[in-house]
């Protein structure tokens, strides 16, 4: 029984000690840990305002047209409570007749920034050659379900509206 116990706690908190290792910044360029960007991003996650996380928690579309290239990009990014993020980037054709699917994971952490906004860091990693890339992360509220970052508007949406 006791044995059992011992194996529950460590199932338990294996996910969080791994997941601890997590939260750091690589240079892209030597794959060395960036201290400096490592640093910062822990301490702004010591600094993360949760009333800005809940904001923020679920899923966001963004669409980037670019008749350049007769492409369009569908980028979902997802934000959890508790500074899980993810996203999946669709990028097809302006017709969408053919799509590219890219995906990624990591961390974020944000803190307010002014009224109704936020600035913060993701760290991602993905399949396009990012691994724990630190990467900033800004935005306005401007209602519950939109997100203004520069030119960028982010909505957010119900999978059940997912593009692909």
């Amino acid at each position: 029984m006791t044995s059992m116990i011992a194996m529950l706690v460590v199932v338990v908190l294996l996910p969080q000690v791994v997941m601890a290792r997590e939260d750091y910044c690589l240079d892209p360029n030597t794959k060395q840990i960036d201290q400096k960007a490592t640093d910062a991003y822990r301490l702004l996650d010591s600094q993360s305002n949760q009333a800005i996380m809940d904001k923020l928690s679920g899923t966001w579309l963004s669409t980037t047209t670019s008749p350049a290239t007769n492409q369009v990009s569908y980028l979902y990014e997802s934000f959890t409570r508790l500074g899980i993020y993810d996203y999946t980037n669709y990028v097809c054709t302006l017709q969408n007749t053919f799509c590219s699917r890219y995906d990624g994971t990591g961390l974020y952490a944000v803190r307010a920034n002014g009224t109704n906004k936020f600035f913060g860091v993701k760290i991602v990693s993905d399949a396009i050659g990012r691994d724990h890339a630190c990467l900033g992360l800004q935005g306005k509220f401007v209602n519950k379900n939109t997100i203004v970052s520069g030119k960028t508007r982010l909505k957010r949406y119900s999978k059940a509206r997912m593009v692909r």
